[in-house]
């Protein structure tokens, strides 16, 4: 069985090195605009089982080429390619899941049920821990009780040293992160799905030592479509992230700056995206 991993950061090259632990996995294609440059964990032979790929995923006919001969994709580049690259998994006949991270093309992903399903394709967005994991666990909480009224998911990955001032560690893309603060989130209130602020109603949650207080908010993307799926069915419904005290504070000067926007604008007669300038200027 043939697999093809996108994207050759920290979490594809993890899901190239989980395939390969699987001895009925006989080929992982792990494709990267730079996939030069490996981590120590992959460089070594591996029998022969890793290739790697140059592939600039924006360009179709590329991307076609490279799902070629595959059995299934996994997408661990940023979200918004997810939903070409599952329309061009079902066209070329690959199974697909993403670690998905936005709601709206996740939506947009489902319109591909009957073509996948009349090729026998399985497409499954939002694999990660938040959207992924927690729903799967919240999920099977309600499932398990029989009826739930309040459902709250709270996700944080924290840095053991926190560094000032964010005090937090990027592991996937950054530029990606940055969304989660300005996509508004899908929850449950009195049963119907709204949508909320990022950022907002911060709430202190209290954790045994040597974790502490810390601080959970909005952000888009981690409840996935658990609020369409349970409107009227629970109550109330929300995600929020976690992370250490202050961290909103900071952020949201930033977002009011305007450095987080995705509209290009004008900078000495040159186009300029506020969000990827920033990325790129804070460590991407």
């Amino acid at each position: 069985m043939k697999l093809l991993v996108l994207g050759a950061g920290l979490q594809g090259c993890a899901c190239a090195y989980d395939l390969l632990q699987n001895p009925a996995v006989t080929q992982v294609s792990l494709a990267d605009v730079r996939p030069e440059k490996l981590p120590p964990f992959l460089s070594r032979d591996w029998g022969g089982r890793l290739r790697t790929v140059r592939l600039d995923v924006s360009d179709a006919v590329a991307a076609h080429a490279a799902f070629a001969g595959h059995a299934a994709v996994m997408s661990a580049i940023p979200y918004y390619y997810n939903g070409a690259m599952a329309k061009a998994a079902v066209e070329c006949g690959c199974h697909f899941a993403d670690l998905g991270g936005n709601t709206e093309i996740v939506l947009e992903q489902k319109k591909l049920h009957r073509e996948a399903e009349a090729k026998g394709i399985s497409v499954i967005p939002d694999c990660g821990l938040a959207p992924g994991m927690v729903n799967i666990l919240a999920a099977e909480g309600i499932r398990r009780l029989g009826q739930a009224e309040r459902v709250k998911i709270f996700v944080g990955g924290l840095p053991q040293s926190p560094e000032p001032p964010l005090n937090y560690q990027i592991v996937y893309s950054l530029e990606g992160a940055l969304d989660y603060y300005t996509t508004p989130s899908w929850i449950l209130r009195g049963g119907r799905p709204v949508q909320v602020d990022a950022l907002s109603e911060v709430e202190s949650v209290e954790f045994p030592s040597p974790v502490g207080t810390l601080e959970a908010f909005h952000t888009g993307g981690g409840i996935s479509t658990l609020p369409f799926a349970y409107q009227g069915k629970i109550d109330v419904m929300e995600y929020k992230t976690l992370r250490y005290p202050g961290h909103a504070a900071v952020v949201r000067p930033i977002r009011e700056l305007g450095l987080l926007a995705n509209v290009p604008i004008d900078v000495k007669g040159k186009k300029v995206v506020p969000k990827v300038a920033f990325s790129f200027a804070v460590g991407e």
